[in-house]
């Protein structure tokens, strides 16, 4: 399980960096492209203070950065999940973590369905970005799964 989640934060990571990357070259894009892209990134540090530190996450989910700031952010947030996953014990992945939903009600989710979670919903977020692209006649990035375990 622990290989699986590692193996699915470095693509994400990958995944991440070439939207990025190609967002810095080509310059003329949708704004709302770096909005989502800190979306992304902004959910991967809040499950993260509330699986790790069991507290309240106060930063905005879609506060603004540049795609500078976003390389950055990216790579300190993939760094603390990797870290995070070699630490933990296989058994405390289906280690149940409470939380309140943005209706107030109370859930419980495991960790390793946290981490599912990201990753979907990065995936998510970076198909709309693509969607976006296109529709502003820009190719989109090639950022299947297929695509990074080539390399």
């Amino acid at each position: 399980m622990k290989k699986s989640f590692i193996h699915g934060f470095e693509y994400n990571d990958w995944a991440n960096r070439q939207i990025i990357a190609y967002l810095t070259e080509i310059k003329d894009f949708p704004d709302r492209c770096v909005d989502l892209m800190a979306h992304i990134i902004a959910v991967q540090d809040y499950w993260f203070d509330r699986q790790v530190n069991k507290s309240i996450y106060l930063i905005d989910l879609w506060e603004k950065y540049s795609l500078l700031e976003l390389n950055h952010l990216n790579q300190a947030s993939t760094s603390m999940w990797v870290e995070y996953i070699e630490k933990t014990k296989e058994k405390d992945f289906k280690e149940l973590c409470g939380y309140y939903n943005e209706e107030g009600v109370a859930l419980d989710i495991s960790a390793g369905d946290i981490i599912n979670h990201i990753l979907n919903h990065s995936a998510y977020h970076r198909g709309q970005i693509n969607f976006l692209l296109k529709n502003s006649e820009i190719p989109p990035v090639n950022v299947d799964f297929n695509q990074y375990a080539s390399f």
